[in-house]
């Protein structure tokens, strides 16, 4: 861990010392969650398949920098479900 600056109080917490509590970031952090739990992982997880050679059923890649035809030469591809 890298030393506080002299003067500095801050001092390392529990993630469970923190709660979120409504308001804007609650709605939006909702918001979020209801978008990724509506999106098909099979589609998340196809250009990761098809680059580990595995079946993609069938799968269409979502598009945009995760797309295999080079769309964005590659540059983010994979790194939406963790795989770049």
């Amino acid at each position: 861990m890298t030393a506080l600056p002299a003067g500095w109080s801050a001092q390392p917490f529990a993630l469970d010392d923190v709660a979120l509590r409504p308001g804007l970031f609650a709605d939006k952090r909702q918001l979020m969650l209801d978008h990724a739990c509506g999106y098909d992982v099979n589609r998340l997880l196809q250009v990761f398949r098809a680059n580990a050679g595995l079946s993609t059923g069938g799968a269409v890649a979502p598009g945009g920098w995760e797309g295999l035809d080079g769309e964005t030469n590659g540059n983010l591809r994979g790194h939406t479900p963790g795989t770049s």
